[in-house]
């Protein structure tokens, strides 16, 4: 089965018949149950989806499979602005099906993972979709009405479903409703735990999100609440609960940990960038990449900036390495070494930002380091 046949089968024949970007239909996810209408979180994910397709394909030699896609995003994302996008609310909604059984969802609620797409595209370094005053705004509402400094009271109000976090509790909540609540939403009254629960998976989404759009203390203080929530006298540190123990999903804080590096790798092509959101004059953290894994450090002082990669095994090939210019730094001058020979390189700045090209590809193999001096 060809790539395009099998797009077709997974998605567009079965949801997206008409190629407009909106799903229709019956939409099982990850909820357990299936949502009906337009629902904004799962057609920002399928945006996202092709837009990374879109981006495989070209590399692949099919340009109309990747003009195709990329014409459904365009369509499928502005649409999406015009239908869900509520301006008084300040956050995108869930438009639930005409049927008497397809109102199951969120509805005109505050939904943890509205932007879930954007959000993935940033950890692979993709280009987001949707409109970035209706990202930032929408990440604000999150902040505003999910996140609790005490989920005990907001349970207290909405108590059915599971109780992850408790009394005394900070929390990000999946669906907040500031603006009444559409009933019924399937007849099942138990789902609404999954409306009213923290599950770390989706937090962390949020929190990643939040930190990769600039908004980084806020998106480290959801870190803390989940940091906080499974300190070792109240839970298991290493199993934070969520529909079942040791929830792969909770690893979704992988991502916070790609956003405060701002790290970006493409293998095939070549190309590494770290852009540190905190701690940019003394930073240091581990990273990986397709054939081995290593150190990244930066330092600055006296508008000077050194960066450093310290390849701890494999190897790793380079084309492109970019770093993000503290403030306050100059790059009129670029020094390139490995263990302190020079390596030839062109840079170009644009905005904050400085990118290395070197002149021939370099592969940096176990135990070798590669200093960057800015200056």
């Amino acid at each position: 089965m060809g790539t395009d046949q099998a797009v077709d089968e997974s998605c567009h024949k079965k949801w997206d018949i008409d190629e407009d970007g909106m799903l229709k239909g019956s939409q099982h996810n990850t909820l357990d149950e299936p949502w009906f209408g337009q629902v904004h979180w799962l057609i920002n994910l399928y945006h996202a989806a092709l837009k990374a397709s879109a981006i495989m394909a070209r590399k692949m030699n099919e340009p109309a499979l990747a003009t195709r896609y990329e014409s459904i995003v365009a369509s499928g994302s502005k649409a999406m602005v015009d239908v869900l996008w509520n301006e008084e609310f300040g956050y995108f909604i869930h438009k639930p099906g005409p049927g008497d059984k397809e109102k199951h969802g969120s509805t005109n609620g505050c939904h943890i993972d509205q932007v879930l797409g954007d959000s993935w595209l940033w950890n692979v370094g993709i280009d987001g979709i949707l409109p970035k005053d209706k990202i930032r705004q929408t990440l604000e509402s999150l902040w505003k009405y999910n996140f609790t400094p005490d989920v005990g009271a907001f349970r207290e109000k909405v108590p059915e479903g599971r109780w992850y976090a408790a009394a005394g509790d900070a929390g990000l909540v999946m669906s907040s409703f500031p603006y009444g609540k559409i009933e019924p939403k399937s007849g099942k009254k138990s789902y609404a735990g999954y409306l009213n629960e923290c599950m770390t998976g989706f937090e962390w989404q949020v929190s990643a999100h939040m930190i990769w759009e600039g908004m980084v203390e806020k998106g480290l203080a959801i870190g803390k609440a989940i940091n906080d929530r499974y300190q070792p006298e109240l839970r298991n540190p290493y199993n934070e609960i969520e529909c079942s123990d040791h929830y792969s999903r909770a690893m979704a804080s992988y991502g916070a940990y790609l956003a405060m590096c701002g790290y970006q790798y493409d293998g095939p092509e070549g190309k590494l960038a770290f852009a540190p959101r905190m701690q940019q004059d003394d930073f240091r953290a581990a990273f990986t990449t397709a054939e081995g894994w290593g150190s990244f450090s930066q330092q600055f002082a006296n508008h000077q900036q050194r960066a450093s990669l310290d390849l701890r095994y494999g190897k790793l090939a380079l084309r492109e390495f970019k770093l993000a210019l503290v403030q306050g730094a100059k790059a009129n001058n670029t020094t390139v070494t490995i263990d302190g020979q020079k390596v030839a390189v062109t840079s170009s700045k644009h905005q904050d930002s400085v990118t290395l090209r070197f002149i021939d590809e370099l592969t940096l193999q176990e135990g070798q380091r590669l200093d960057v001096t800015f200056s």
